[in-house]
Formats: C-alpha cells, structure tokens, sequence
C-alpha cells in the first residue's frame, strides 16, 4: 500500500480578503491614538473563523482551511513594530460566533508587518531579508504556549506585510506555495500563511509547507483532477 501524502492548503474567501486589505491599510494609513500620541505605520491583530474540509484522493488527501470571516481585535495594544491581542477578546468572540453562528469555526489568526518607505529602505529590502515571514517572536507566540492553542484548535496563522512605493504597479505573483505577492496602487502587499501541526498538547510546530490560495488574487485552484470532455461525454475525473 502506497502511504498517502498529505497537503494543507488554505483558501481566503473574498469577504475575509477584503477585511485583511481594509485593516492593514487603515492600521498603515490612518492616524491612530495610541498612548496620547498620533501614530501611522502600526501593526494590528484579528481572529481569522471559517470550515475546515478534508479531501481524500488517490494515494492522498488534502486539508483545506478556508477563511470566509476576518474579525479585528480592537482591544490588541499596537506599536510599530508590536501587537499584543487580549485573550478576552478571542474567548469573547468564540462564544458568540459558537452561539448564534456555528457554521464559523476558528482556525486561527493574522496580524500585519507595516514598512515605510525611506531614503535607505524600500521593498526591495523587505524581499531580500524576508520581513514578509513570521518574526522570532510570532513563532515563540505559538509554539511557547502549545497548551493553549491546542485547546482553542488554533490551526492557521497569516502575516500581511505592507509597504509604501514609489510608484504604482500592477503585480500579482504566486512567490511560492505559501506566499502571495501584489500591489494595489503603489502598495505593496505580501500574505504568508502558516499551519500550526500539533504532535501533542505540549508541542506546537508552524510549518509553511503549505498552499494558500485566493481565488480573488490568484483564479480558481484545482483541488483534485477533474473529468474531461471525450467522445460526446464527460468522463469522471478524481472524486475525494
């Protein structure tokens, strides 16, 4: 028997995109009143709620995170180059989406990695040492407290990088399975995902050999093979 290759992908739903955009941009854009001072540029934090499916086909099977909501942790304390969430405000809102819409199951969260453009900085720098990717400290966030993310089934982890450009372009790139890359206006944004595999409740590792994928950005993803048309028919291709 062939032993069965597992892939983890994770799909972001048009809805759930649309409120990663609007929040890194206003956290970058906008001023914000954080300890009596005026700040642009911040980083900001939010619970990310959706399905879980799980595709078996031939010697494989596929783990599919799909993320239709996107809720902004308001009570996460933001710096430029920090965001500390409430564990109240996850427990909160885990109570009142299992309540009244069930349907939305938490797989996670993201938070943003926000880079002014300066004489000696630009997104060329952020590619080349790759701030696009979890810091140090967001990987000690998870796996330091694998107990506690175990017990809330935390599955996906997300970090949307943003920089301003000189100017506008109109890129969109699958970097790699697990890294997309494009611009609105002269905005440059990248999105990283994660998967957080647990080997029990004490060890938590985050793996980015994953696939994510967004349909919006990037078109529609073949999950199995499908049929094809042939000799006036269509002939089934690979159900899971």
């Amino acid at each position: 028997m062939v032993a069965e290759k597992s892939n983890v992908f994770i799909v972001i739903k048009e809805a759930a995109l649309l409120q990663l955009i609007l929040s890194t941009l206003e956290a970058f854009v906008v001023q914000h009143l954080e300890k009596r001072t005026h700040n642009k540029y911040l980083e900001t934090y939010g619970l990310l709620w959706g399905s879980f499916t799980r595709i078996l086909g031939n010697n494989s099977q596929n783990f599919i995170y799909t993320i239709s909501h996107v809720t902004i942790d308001t009570s996460a304390k933001r710096s430029k180059s920090s965001v500390e969430p409430n564990d109240q405000a996850l427990i909160l809102k885990k109570d009142i989406i299992t309540s009244y819409w069930p349907y939305y199951k938490f797989l996670g969260d993201f938070h943003t990695h926000p880079y002014k453009r300066k004489k000696n900085f630009n997104y060329k720098d952020v590619e080349r040492d790759r701030l696009f990717e979890f810091s140090k400290d967001d990987f000690a966030s998870i796996e330091d407290f694998p107990e506690y993310w175990y017990e809330h089934n935390y599955r996906v982890g997300i970090v949307v990088t943003i920089i301003d450009m000189e100017r506008a372009t109109k890129k969109v790139e699958q970097v790699k399975d697990s890294l997309l890359v494009f611009n609105l206006g002269n905005y440059r944004l990248w999105i990283k995902g994660y998967w957080v595999s647990y080997k029990d409740k004490n060890k938590a590792e985050l793996i980015d050999d994953i696939y994510i994928s967004c349909p919006q950005i990037t078109g529609m993803h073949e999950f199995t093979q499908f049929g094809r048309f042939r000799s006036g028919q269509h002939e089934e291709g690979e159900i899971g």
